[in-house]
């Protein structure tokens, strides 16, 4: 029987291999620049607030201000 040059997905597994090493590397360095650029942006649109807005919220500026420059340690004020 001659080979046509296609090949059989019959052998293919079910289920993904695992990735490499180097794979693995650049999706946490995906992931991690992801993250920062979503904070970067939380961040960006907080202090971009008004201060009658952050009145209304129960807010100050200085508790804006710090929540933009410190996103992990918001958990804080007030206490």
């Amino acid at each position: 029987m001659a080979q046509t040059g296609h090949h059989s997905t019959a052998s293919a597994p079910d289920r993904p291999l695992p990735a490499s090493p180097i794979a693995q590397r650049v999706g946490q360095l995906l992931s991690r620049l992801h993250a920062w650029r979503t904070r970067a942006r939380r961040a960006r649109e907080l202090r971009e607030i008004d201060d009658a807005t952050l009145r209304d919220i129960g807010m100050s500026r200085t508790q804006a201000s710090f929540l933009a420059e410190h996103p992990h340690d918001g958990s804080r004020i007030g206490t």
